[in-house]
């Protein structure tokens, strides 16, 4: 049986990170304007991906991304998706 902590697969890994990136905006009441500047501020960030040896940042356009996509659908919407060109 597997531990329920742990991600099931590297997709899970990457929508946990993803939401840890910005999970604590969703916990926070914002006013008009805050929430851009709370993603800049993010933005400014450096964060270590799963399985990577460098940290990264991230722009504010994918922050927002995330905080839509994960308020909309939750872990799910944050899991990566196949490239839509390929």
């Amino acid at each position: 049986m597997q531990d329920p902590l742990t991600p099931k697969d590297h997709a899970e890994a990457v929508a946990l990170y993803r939401s840890e990136i910005i999970g604590s905006l969703m916990h926070r009441e914002l006013d008009r304007g805050e929430l851009a500047e709370a993603l800049a501020d993010l933005s400014k960030q450096r964060f270590r991906p799963p399985r990577a040896h460098s940290p990264r940042t991230y722009s504010v356009p994918t922050l927002e991304r995330w905080y839509y996509a994960y308020k909309a659908e939750g872990l799910e919407g944050l899991r990566p998706q196949p490239r839509k060109d390929k």
